[in-house]
This record gives structure tokens, sequence and C-alpha cells, in this order.
């Protein structure tokens, strides 16, 4: 029942965490829906680590409302938070074309591997 929307999406590099196969993903957003990306890739069947709405029950973000996560599921989420970040943003603005970057937080980071903080898998 929601609006069209469109993402393109591709591999960016296919990776194992503790004995669990995850990959990077690059998503560009064609349209601007709210939880778009989450929403598309929950329907592939690859929801966002973390994410604790789309790809679950819901119980984990119910659990949140009512004032914490179970160590449980904190533990099925992996992150207590989506892995899910901008490395670059652009928007036309006035007729102008406005920029910017973001390095990948330090949690995200430690997650994917990386010794130092920087552009990443962006």
């Amino acid at each position: 029942g929601g609006k069209a929307s469109a993402t393109d999406f591709s591999v960016e590099e296919r990776v194992k965490w503790d004995g669990r196969e995850f990959a990077w993903i690059r998503c560009i957003p064609k349209s601007g829906r709210m939880h778009q990306i989450r929403v598309h890739l929950e329907y592939l069947g690859h929801p966002i680590v973390g994410d604790k709405i789309y790809g679950t029950d819901g119980e984990a973000y119910l659990q949140q409302v009512r004032g914490g996560l179970t160590r449980e599921l904190l533990e099925q989420l992996i992150l207590p938070r989506h892995a899910l970040h901008a490395t670059r943003l652009t928007i036309s603005w006035k007729g102008r074309s406005l920029s910017w970057e973001s390095g990948l937080p330090a949690d995200l980071a430690r997650f994917s591997g990386e010794e130092t903080v920087g552009i990443g898998h962006g």
C-alpha cells in the first residue's frame, strides 16, 4: 500500500563475522521514501544488521520502547543500532549541488574489522 520507490543496490564486499555471512551493500535511493532502504533490503531477504523492525518480528522494537532490550535480543540483532550509514549525501539545492561525506562510525568500523575509522565501505 506504499508509494512507488526505487533503490539501486550493489554488493561491495562479502564478509564472514562470528561464523556468519554478511555483505557490504552500496544503496543509492532514487526516491526519498521513509525507511526505503530498510524496506527494500528486507523484501529482498537481506535485512540490515541491527534493524529492530524490518527483518524481525518487531519484538526487539517493542522491547526497546518498553524500556530496554534483553541480552538475547541484542545478541540476535548483533548491533544495538542499524548497520546503516550514509558515507556521502548529495542534493540539489537552489540550483547548486551540495555534498557531504562522513567516515564510518567507530562501532561500524569495529564490526567491519577495519583498524581505523575512515570513509570505509562507502
